[in-house]
């Protein structure tokens, strides 16, 4: 049997194979963990931008609102002190007039 292989040549051949393979298979299952693992820290530090942009807008937004409540309380106070010096006015005007209604009604 001049071309007849050996059982342990081929057995050796086919380990040799298996054990490629799996070092193969164990190098792509790292590099797919690698990724997930970029991927899922990347997606940690967007969320973690997004919060911060987010908060640092509703910041912005309060801060705003403060502003244009104190700009609508200070119309509010110059309006009723314009109300009050109005109201003044015309007691004053009215009291004139009744002063005044004797005369005219002579002349």
């Amino acid at each position: 049997m001049p071309h007849a292989r050996r059982p342990g040549r081929r057995r050796r051949r086919v380990r040799r194979l298996l054990d490629l393979a799996h070092a193969e298979a164990d190098g792509i299952v790292t590099t797919a963990r690698e990724r997930a693992a970029a991927i899922v820290r990347e997606a940690e530090e967007a969320a973690g931008q997004r919060t911060a942009d987010a908060r640092a807008q509703a910041y912005r937004i309060v801060d705003d609102a403060r502003r244009r409540a104190d700009r609508l309380a200070a119309i509010e106070r110059r309006t009723a002190d314009r109300l009050r010096q109005l109201d003044a006015f015309l007691a004053d005007a009215e009291s004139l007039l009744d002063e005044q209604a004797p005369l005219r009604a002579v002349a």
